[in-house]
């Protein structure tokens, strides 16, 4: 019981991680095509 526990507490960390890197991607490439809108020359030198 206490490792199935430990398993899924594990998984869940793995989870809450694959969310936020993914988060974190999109909030990126947002944030680039954001800048590329605003000023063309950001692409260059990020």
């Amino acid at each position: 019981m206490f490792i199935m526990l430990l398993i899924t507490r594990r998984a869940q960390r793995f989870v809450l991680q694959q969310i936020v890197e993914k988060g974190l991607f999109l909030w990126q490439r947002r944030r680039v095509i954001y800048e590329t809108a605003r000023r063309p020359h950001a692409v260059m030198c990020p």
